[in-house]
């Protein structure tokens, strides 16, 4: 972080930074879409966000991983599933765990 990043102005303060951001996520919702638009990585906007304090939206994982173990328990395979939703092998491993202990 300590090269200048392409999400704010050059001087910006952290307050600038943080409301920048904040608006970046409520326009894109995601660490990968905010760093698609503005020419970063999905790492670099995280650790933006961390370092600024904002959490992630969470939220915004719920249907997904609902459909995820859908998918999982109907019997589609986990590469499959990793190519379905642009996530890897050891997120969907997560999510149907994650999942599976909901549904108990």
């Amino acid at each position: 972080m300590g090269r200048h990043c392409q999400l704010f102005e050059e001087g910006s303060s952290e307050a600038q930074k943080k409301r920048a951001l904040l608006a970046l996520q409520r326009r894109w919702l995601t660490d990968r879409a905010i760093g698609q638009q503005n020419g970063v990585t999905r790492q670099a906007v995280h650790q933006w966000r961390e370092r600024l304090g904002i959490p992630a939206l969470l939220e915004k994982h719920d249907k997904r991983d609902a459909a995820i173990y859908d998918q999982y328990v109907k019997g589609r395979k986990i590469p499959d599933l990793t190519k379905l939703f642009k996530i890897s092998v050891s997120q969907v491993y997560r999510v149907i765990k994650a999942q599976d202990a909901l549904a108990r």
